[in-house]
């Protein structure tokens, strides 16, 4: 997502595609190195100690693998917050971006959100907001055509009521979660709700031993 006062450099934004299971069906990979960097040397090491080692791991494994439930049910929560928010679904089904941004941005602040899109039933967007952390305000994109995307497609093109995804932005790569947005029971539009997978690692990393590291499907570090 580009913001509207900057010149489009690369089209819209790319959704990379990544390997295994994130959290269902975010696919990420986490690749966990203990801080007790001598596991990698188990092999040398006896085996009470290599024991008490790999426990380490597997406990701090669940600890991340809970850490990321955890963000990811938060974000899922803020999608269908801002899809029954008074007027949201209104302005939505009038294509208006100027009341859209007047109810987003009160909602993005207040909840850390760093990236808020709203898309139309056919996956246009209406209007996204972009955390800049440098200045701390929301910078603006209009009318990015994300149809095509494996994030969209999975709301418009089944009957899946959620659905999660990278995506690589000016400030960085962002987690979006998606849901439908709808108006008299009928599908009128796409909420994605997202935080920089820089905040979210920090997050993670916070609440476990460990340091964690993204790979992309073709073994690229995120």
């Amino acid at each position: 997502m580009t913001p509207s006062s900057q010149t489009q450099e690369n089209g819209s934004p790319r959704f990379i595609p990544l390997m295994i299971r994130f959290v269902t069906p975010l696919n990420v990979i986490v690749v966990v190195i203990a801080v007790v960097g001598v596991f990698l040397l188990s092999n040398s090491l006896s085996g009470n100690v290599q024991t008490v080692e790999q426990n380490l791991l597997i406990q701090t494994t669940v600890q991340i693998a809970e850490a990321v439930q955890t963000e990811y049910n938060g974000l899922l929560q803020e999608t269908r917050r801002i899809a029954f928010t008074q007027g949201i679904a209104e302005s939505l089904a009038d294509n208006n971006a100027a009341s859209l941004k007047s109810l987003l941005e009160p909602i993005a602040t207040a909840t850390n959100l760093d990236s808020v899109i709203l898309t139309d039933a056919t996956g246009q967007e209406i209007i996204g907001l972009l955390h800049d952390i440098e200045v701390n305000q929301y910078s603006i994109s209009q009318q990015t055509n994300l149809s095509s995307e494996p994030l969209i497609q999975d709301i418009l093109n089944s009957a899946t009521t959620n659905a999660a995804g990278l995506v690589q932005t000016p400030n960085g790569i962002v987690v979006y979660v998606a849901s439908p947005v709808r108006l008299n029971d009928q599908p009128i539009g796409i909420v994605l709700a997202g935080r920089y997978v820089s905040s979210l690692l920090e997050v993670f990393q916070s609440s476990t031993l460990a340091d964690i590291t993204l790979y992309s499907a073709n073994s690229l570090l995120l």
